[in-house]
């Protein structure tokens, strides 16, 4: 086990390939709502003029690890779609 490894295995003939397709998709929409979430409450002057500091930092690195996390989910969407 290498932290940050990423390992890649031939599964065409293990998983359903549509299924996790379709699964893949399902996280990147949960993933785009929970973006869309952060980003009203960041546009809402009132919540970041009263929330604490710490609330704030905390949506954005929300919304930062949300993006991360999409971004990962897109790839390896890709790459079955490609397989």
């Amino acid at each position: 086990v290498h932290q940050g490894a990423i390992f890649a295995l031939p599964l065409a003939d293990v998983i359903d390939i549509a299924a996790e397709k379709s699964r893949l998709q399902k996280e990147i929409d949960k993933c785009s709502k929970e973006i869309d979430t952060v980003d009203k409450k960041l546009a809402n002057k009132n919540f970041v003029d009263k929330a604490p500091v710490e609330i704030v930092e905390e949506n954005k690195q929300r919304r930062v690890d949300f993006e991360e996390r999409k971004a990962k989910l897109a790839a390896a969407l890709q790459q079955l779609s490609e397989a």
